[in-house]
């Protein structure tokens, strides 16, 4: 009797966890209480590991208004994220990515919005090799999310930001990293777009970001991967400077 009712609670949690993540996970996390409905705002959206709050807490934004796109404890879907931004976002607001983040950012097609990537990693060819090589089992971390259902939604794992992952956010991330790249003849207008490339990334492969994205504006800085904490200086210079062109 205890093990059937052991199989049914697996069962509820496989099948409940299932259909949230199949049918309403996957978006990003903002206070909707505090949404400013109008615009002159900017999105922002940090990349793997990592909150926006802390990525950019001391870079000067265009506008003051900022909303924070938090990742979901349930996981994370940058095509789902992408729509997500086209509907909140109106005509000239700023959207702000960074690494895994630009991937959202890509796959809203708003050509009347403004966008910034930093350290773009939004197809796996921008990867370092042995990023790749560690990145392709990915499927089977998602796999076993899946497996432990509810469980794996918990936060416990210690993040860069100060905050804590769950299984599930980290195992989406560390996939999408790798799948699921936007089509490179739907890329949105170049012409609203801007790229900042740190010349020290240990994870991308500058050069190959900049030639998929041949046309939108690009800073270099010196500094590692997306190190907008330790070295917010040079990125904030370097999004002064491309945002003058607007």
């Amino acid at each position: 009797m205890m093990v059937m009712i052991v199989g049914v609670l697996l069962l509820i949690n496989f099948f409940s966890f299932f259909s949230v993540k199949t049918f309403q996970a996957g978006k990003l996390v903002y206070d909707k209480k505090k949404f400013p409905n109008y615009n002159g705002r900017v999105f922002l959206i940090a990349g793997e590991l990592s909150q926006p709050e802390k990525a950019y807490d001391r870079i000067e934004m265009p506008y003051s208004v900022r909303v924070n796109m938090r990742y979901s404890l349930l996981g994370f879907n940058p095509k789902e994220a992408g729509k997500q931004l086209e509907a909140l976002a109106l005509s000239e607001d700023y959207i702000i990515g960074s690494s895994l983040g630009c991937k959202a950012l890509i796959y809203s097609h708003r050509d009347d919005i403004k966008r910034v990537m930093i350290d773009p990693a939004t197809h796996s060819i921008i990867l370092k090799a042995g990023l790749q090589m560690k990145l392709r089992h990915t499927p089977l971390l998602v796999g076993l999310t899946y497996i432990l259902g509810w469980l794996s939604a918990i936060p416990f794992i210690p993040t860069k930001s100060g905050n804590f992952y769950s299984l599930a956010l980290l195992a989406d991330q560390l996939y999408w990293l790798y799948y699921g790249d936007p089509r490179f003849n739907d890329l949105g207008n170049l012409n609203k777009l801007s790229m900042i490339i740190s010349t020290e990334d240990k994870k991308l492969v500058g050069f190959i970001a900049e030639s998929i994205y041949n046309g939108a504006a690009l800073r270099e800085v010196n500094a590692s991967h997306c190190d907008t904490v330790r070295n917010y200086s040079v990125y904030d210079a370097a999004l002064k400077n491309l945002l003058a062109k607007y």
